[in-house]
């Protein structure tokens, strides 16, 4: 069983080149160090970034280790170079 997550962010025009670098180089190992795996990622041309993060197992073990992650030090130290530009979130399992 897997369990993934489709993640939608709607993005500043101009915050959308520092987005996709920053996530590049921080996300892929990060979220693999909390289980996870990168399914895709894409920009649009209309200033979204849409991403798909999945786990083995189901959904109890992927909120687990999100929580993990949400408060590791890793994380937070991936997040210093964080480049604001988030205006919104839309964020849903896929079934």
């Amino acid at each position: 069983m897997k369990t993934t997550q489709l993640r939608r962010y709607e993005l500043k025009p101009e915050a959308v080149s520092a987005f996709v670098a920053w996530f590049e180089q921080e996300m892929p190992a990060l979220r693999r160090l909390f289980e996870f795996e990168i399914e895709f990622y894409m920009a649009t041309d209309n200033s979204e970034f849409i991403w798909a993060v999945s786990i083995a197992g189901d959904k109890s073990k992927f909120l687990a280790n999100e929580q993990e992650y949400l408060q590791s030090t890793a994380r937070a130290e991936a997040f210093k170079t964080f480049p604001d530009g988030i205006l919104e979130k839309h964020i849903s399992f896929i079934l």
